[in-house]
């Protein structure tokens, strides 16, 4: 894994944290994976893709470089490319359940920040 992001160029992780309103336990994490050109971007999420595999999610509006898994409610991750970015959102709760609103946060998230990237993703 570390050999493919320095393989394609993603040496430096942007990471944010987020507080999931109304479930105190739970938190959405937010990585973008700065890579050298949008194919190796595309490359990773394609990796993740094939893991989801045909169980995965509706990952809204993320682009078509982009998949969602619930991995059985443990936790949710989304992946989307967005130019030379790849963007994996995750949310869960380490220490409890996981609460099924992680799924819509975690959507919604990744539709924010998916939108964001529009301007950066050259």
């Amino acid at each position: 894994m570390f050999r493919t992001l320095a393989g394609g160029g993603a040496r430096t992780l942007l990471e944010r944290t987020y507080r999931l309103a109304g479930a105190p336990a739970a938190a959405v994490s937010v990585v973008l994976f700065p890579f050298a050109s949008p194919s190796a971007a595309d490359a990773w999420v394609r990796a993740f893709a094939r893991s989801v595999g045909a169980k995965g999610l509706s990952p809204g509006k993320t682009g078509s470089d982009s998949a969602f898994g619930s991995n059985g409610g443990a936790f949710y991750e989304l992946q989307f490319a967005r130019g030379r970015y790849a963007g994996d959102v995750a949310c869960g709760a380490p220490f409890a359940a996981t609460p099924r609103a992680c799924e819509a946060a975690t959507r919604r998230l990744a539709e924010a920040w998916y939108g964001l990237l529009a301007g950066q993703a050259r």
